[in-house]
């Protein structure tokens, strides 16, 4: 047992600690953040943001292409990333490296703050809740400003609780350290000035500290100091800062901090309001799923405040006082801010491990369960305030959300009932608290010492599960859409110089070597008109319940959408991306002829408008003659002969193609389109459901299809519909790839159809019969050809079951020819 115990506090063990969570940050580096993190699509494309500038200076030669400037937003940390860029390259791999970098040494200073302040125990401990949190892993491997800034804070803190042990000991460079800990903590609002309200915690730490020994004055002399030296490393690192960086920028600066603060953070000053969203703070809600920490500090939090109120007080660690001051001060923010996502939470993960480390790590001390003698009044406001949110927020809206709930799952703010209840519950607590406390005799329980490590160390061990079973989900089901989209935006646009624009631009194109141009409207990049400001060649515009970014642009910039063509759609974290074209053709139909007669030739005139104004373009020109009336197929009758037509740039041409007229009298819709037809494909798992559940299937496409059961489920309903998009002008043929139980039945199984608009466009339809499927257990396409007379939003493909039989539904192979369509139809005539 001993050689097992020193194993455990040995370097070796924390050397193999560290590498395992090394391994678990690096493993598989491109891979996408779960899906159910965080609400925010800012998770996926914020690291292409905030290592714009380094990237435009290593690839182009130029520090600022746009107004943008991320050395505005955090000046060390841009100047930093820059350097190590030049030397490891620049790419998506590169940035989240330094990120898994800094969070690497914020575990290493957790570690050691915590063993110093608690002992070797209690600094494992805390290590191990922190190394293994799912939250903070996760977020450690983006490239984003808050887990860097999170290390510096915490870097602040070992300073902080070193300078005052070694204060308290009589020991040298304490003053060396408090003077560290208030410039690092300084530099971690440089940054990020989001962190501006962590500047406060190791002063008020120092206050608090000063209440306890106010009676005390050699204690008191010790705070002063120590608050003096802590005080000349903040403002000898503000004064730095401020001459150096904010003067000269300042105006700038503000402009960013200013948005935020109007728009995201503090948007309305109407009480009810503001009452709204502090009701509503997420904690409880984004940090269920690892009840060990967020409870045990809860609980933990509560026994603190029983010493603190208590003649005991004196007792206190001083990194209690911090670590609770730090606790406070990102709950009190969290709670009146409007627009909080996961990250903004992270700075209260450190804590939270803390306090669960503290007092787990005292467990196993009988002295610690022995009540004070004295007790202040002032204990149970508190307490009954803190119960009051531990269970009205914290524990009683848990019965409809569940405690294994993820991250980004909806929260509901707490109900009256969540409110009333927490009310009565903490009520109850104090109640029995007070006769707890005022009790004069009363016999502690008599338990082994090895109970409580046993307890310690079955909830450290269920805390680490927990967390490991949500990062073991995230590797059963990894995705790789931002980095397979940057790859595929290459495909697309190949090798030609190239400038795209739009909010997530910079993200989805890291990797790529493309300029890119962050524009976000009343932020950045949003005055004048970017298309032509930057002569922006693409765009790369979201649309749906995450951005709408497409309309907004076609609304604020319809002269330029007007010749935007959607090359390629994705969809990532359910909202759809559309990378737009600027340098297409422009395609005008100049047949003055509507009538003619079976079979005669016709030779169809075209301009064409050449926009691209980098290099000389080759389109491929054709048209279709599709028959207006409806008909049971819907394929084209008569095609064009294709033409190859070589253009300069930014120039135009007139060209003729020849063909035939059809055999058949009826009127043609026109179809010209000058590409070649575009293929994508979408899985059936990807979409919505109203009866169907994905089940693994090594014979689909993905290895996961959806299915439903005519037994199990035999109802009517549509088995997938969804992932909404947007499709311009042309000829469609969607192929469902599907496979049914039976298909012996001579009545309509399924119903296969195309919908615009949410659903209130139907476009043709397709019933299919059993028997219209030559094997059972096996897939086969079944094809859906419609025609969009005009660029079409919200198109959802949709498969209907009449619950007659099994069915599964791999994917849809969605081929698109393009074009433009003559207004006037052809009419002819015998």
């Amino acid at each position: 047992m001993n050689s097992s115990l020193h194993f455990v506090f040995s370097r070796k063990f924390l050397l193999l600690l560290f590498l395992v969570f090394l391994l678990t940050r690096v493993v598989h580096l491109t891979a996408d953040p779960p899906q159910d993190l965080s609400w925010s699509l800012g998770l996926f494309f914020d690291e292409g943001v905030y290592n714009h500038n380094a990237r435009n200076q290593i690839l182009f030669g130029e520090w600022k292409l746009d107004e943008w400037n991320d050395y505005y937003y955090s000046a060390i940390s841009t100047w930093i990333k820059y350097y190590v860029l030049g030397l490891i390259g620049v790419g998506r791999s590169q940035i989240r490296l330094i990120s898994i970098a800094y969070s690497m040494l914020s575990l290493l200073f957790v570690y050691l703050a915590a063993k110093e302040s608690y002992g070797k125990k209690t600094g494992l401990i805390a290590l191990l809740l922190f190394g293994t949190n799912y939250v903070s892993t996760m977020y450690s491997r983006v490239g984003m400003q808050d887990t860097q800034t999170l290390t510096v804070f915490i870097i602040a803190f070992y300073f902080w609780q070193a300078g005052m042990r070694r204060l308290n000991e009589h020991g040298k460079l304490w003053s060396v350290y408090m003077f560290l800990a208030g410039v690092t903590v300084f530099i971690s609002y440089t940054y990020k000035n989001l962190f501006l309200y962590l500047l406060p915690v190791p002063f008020v730490a120092l206050f608090v500290s000063f209440l306890i020994h106010v009676r005390h004055p050699q204690r008191r002399i010790q705070i002063f100091k120590a608050f003096a030296a802590l005080l000349l490393g903040t403002v000898s690192a503000f004064s730095l800062w401020y001459l150096t960086f904010y003067r000269p920028n300042q105006d700038i600066i503000s402009q960013f901090g200013s948005f935020f603060t109007k728009q995201q953070m503090f948007p309305t000053t109407k009480l009810s309001k503001v009452l709204e969203i502090m009701q509503g703070n997420p904690l409880f809600a984004y940090l269920s799923h690892t009840p060990v920490v967020l409870f045990g500090a809860f609980f933990t939090l509560l026994a603190l405040y029983v010493i603190l109120f208590s003649e005991k007080r004196s007792a206190l660690h001083d990194s209690d006082l911090y670590v609770m001051t730090w606790f406070w001060a990102v709950f009190l923010f969290t709670t009146i801010i409007a627009y909080r996502p996961m990250r903004y939470f992270l700075p209260i993960l450190p804590p939270l491990c803390l306090l669960t480390a503290r007092g787990l790590g005292r467990l196993n001390r009988p002295e610690c369960l022995r009540p004070p003698r004295h007790l202040s009044v002032f204990f149970f406001p508190v307490a009954g305030l803190w119960l009051t949110i531990v269970f009205g927020f914290g524990l009683l809206p848990l019965r409809s959300r569940g405690i294994h709930s993820a991250p980004a799952n909806t929260f509901i703010s707490p109900t009256r009932f969540d409110t009333i209840g927490g009310l009565l519950a903490s009520f109850l607590c104090l109640c029995v608290l007070w006769k707890f406390f005022t009790k004069k005799k009363w016999k502690i329980p008599v338990l082994p010492q090895r109970f409580f490590s046993v307890l310690a160390l079955v909830l450290v061990l269920s805390s680490v599960i927990c967390d490991g079973r949500w990062y073991y989900r995230w590797l059963r089901t990894l995705r790789f859409d931002v980095a397979d989209t940057g790859r595929d935006l290459m495909t697309f646009i190949g090798d030609t110089p190239a400038y795209i624009g739009g909010m997530n631009a910079p993200g989805v194109a890291y990797d790529t070597p493309y300029k890119v141009l962050f524009s976000w409207d009343q932020f950045v990049n949003y005055r004048e008109n970017p298309i032509e400001k930057y002569r922006l060649t693409h765009l790369f515009l979201g649309d749906g319940a995450g951005s709408d970014e497409r309309r907004y642009y076609y609304r604020k910039y319809p002269r330029n959408m007007y010749r935007a063509t959607p090359l390629r759609q994705y969809t990532i974290k359910n909202t759809v991306y559309t990378l737009f074209s600027l340098l297409e053709p422009r395609l005008e139909i100049l047949l003055d002829r509507d009538q003619f007669h079976p079979n005669d030739k016709i030779e169809v005139p075209l301009r064409v408008i050449n926009y691209d104004f980098r290099e000389p373009r080759q389109f491929l020109l054709t048209w279709a003659l599709y028959p207006l009336e409806e008909t049971e197929i819907i394929e084209p009758w008569a095609k064009g002969e294709r033409q190859e037509l070589w253009m300069q740039a930014e120039s135009y041409q007139e060209i003729s193609i020849p063909g035939y007229i059809p055999d058949r009298a009826g009127k043609y819709s026109l179809l010209v389109s000058w590409q070649e037809p575009k293929v994508q494909i979408f899985q059936a798992e990807d979409a919505k459901s109203q009866i169907g559940r994905i089940v693994p299937d090594q014979a689909g496409g993905n290895t996961a299809v959806f299915h439903h059961g005519s037994l199990s489920s035999p109802e009517k309903g549509f088995i997938i519909y969804g992932d909404y998009r947007y499709f311009p002008a042309g000829a469609y043929e969607a192929s469902f790839r599907i496979k049914v139980g039976e298909n012996t039945s001579t009545e309509p199984i399924l119903r296969l159809d195309a919908a615009g608009h949410y659903g209130k466009v139907t476009l043709p339809y397709l019933d299919v019969r059993g028997v219209d499927f030559p094997d059972v257990g096996q897939y086969h396409y079944i094809l859906l050809p419609f025609l969009l007379k005009t660029g079409t939003s919200f198109v959802e493909f949709r498969v209907y079951t009449y619950g007659i039989t099994d069915v599964w539904i791999d994917t849809i192979r969605l081929t698109a020819q393009e074009g433009v369509w003559r207004e006037q139809p052809i009419e002819v005539r015998n």
